[in-house]
């Protein structure tokens, strides 16, 4: 299974729309994909299960969380994957799946109630938000997950702790961003924040005598939102996304963007996203299936780690 975490500082951007999107798509081409939660605000959850529907998922994320000891989960991930009806009604005749490790706002206290935690331990501490951080690595390692293709981590707009877990568990890190001033502005820093991370959290494993270490690199950079005009993207969105390119010459940039469209920007209360309902004729679908197939193409030689429970 490949994990990729998709990320950016700035909300708006349509990342959770990509991320249900992306995977819906990839199980209609006959992929098994897990979708993973991991902000408060739950949209990605809510883009498959309706917020007042007698079907939403019980088994949380944040109740995942709760089961912690000294660090370690208690119960395995594989126990809290919800199986989206609607989803799965569309793309089962095509061999694809989707599970998803739903999340609910009270993950919004974990962070906070990890680190107390942590703090506890005294001299212990350090060790114990390390085996934290590498948690969510080990419970996508369980062999009942194993018949995915893929994870993709829906990850909050924030670096905190939870953010933190998803980075470490990840293959690939995938950026949607909006070619516009504040989607772009901090772009540099999320990517040196990421390298910065990883440097130090595989410096701790070294410490801890452990064998696992992040390997996560860039997939890229996907522009989302984008406005066109006479089939081009307008002067001022192109000036975004050339200065992206620029001031992160090392991340790759998707060449297929996906356009600023009704269909696309809204997550969807009914649980099937808005790939599963637009025409194959449609321009986000034509887009969003070329995005998909670069995605494809650029995760097939998958980075492996070692991941071992501690």
């Amino acid at each position: 299974m490949q994990v990729v975490s998709i990320i950016n500082y700035k909300g708006g951007v349509g990342k959770t729309t990509l991320t249900a999107n992306l995977g819906a798509y990839l199980a209609q081409r006959g992929k098994r994909v897990l979708l993973v939660d991991l902000d408060p605000q739950s949209s990605l959850t809510f883009s498959l299960f309706a917020p007042d529907s007698v079907h939403r998922p019980q088994r949380t994320l944040n109740k995942w969380f709760d089961t912690f000891v000294d660090g370690v989960p208690q119960q395995r991930l594989s126990e809290f994957v919800a199986v989206p009806a609607e989803v799965n009604g569309e793309v089962v005749t095509r061999g694809g799946f989707v599970g998803l490790i739903p999340a609910h706002i009270e993950l919004i206290n974990v962070d906070r109630t990890l680190l107390v935690s942590a703090g506890m331990q005294n001299e212990q501490g350090d060790a114990h938000i390390f085996r934290v951080r590498r948690s969510l690595a080990d419970g996508l390692a369980d062999p009942a997950l194993g018949s995915y293709d893929f994870a993709l981590i829906d990850c909050p707009p924030n670096f905190n702790i939870i953010t933190q877990t998803g980075i470490v568990a990840s293959d690939h890190i995938l950026a949607p961003m909006s070619p516009d001033y504040l989607s772009t502005l901090g772009t540099q820093t999320l990517f040196s924040s990421i390298e910065k991370f990883a440097r130090e959290f595989n410096e701790q494993a070294a410490v801890y005598g452990s064998p696992y270490k992040i390997a996560a690199k860039p997939l890229g950079v996907v522009f989302t939102k984008v406005e066109y005009r006479l089939g081009h993207p307008t002067s001022a969105h192109k000036y975004y996304m050339e200065y992206v390119q620029k001031s992160v010459p090392d991340v790759p940039v998707f060449a297929n963007t996906l356009r600023d469209h009704a269909a696309f920007g809204k997550e969807n209360p009914h649980g099937k996203p808005a790939i599963l309902r637009l025409k194959p004729t449609d321009k986000v679908y034509v887009e969003l299936m070329s995005m998909a197939t670069e995605f494809l193409n650029r995760t097939e030689t998958p980075t492996r780690k070692k991941r071992a429970v501690a």
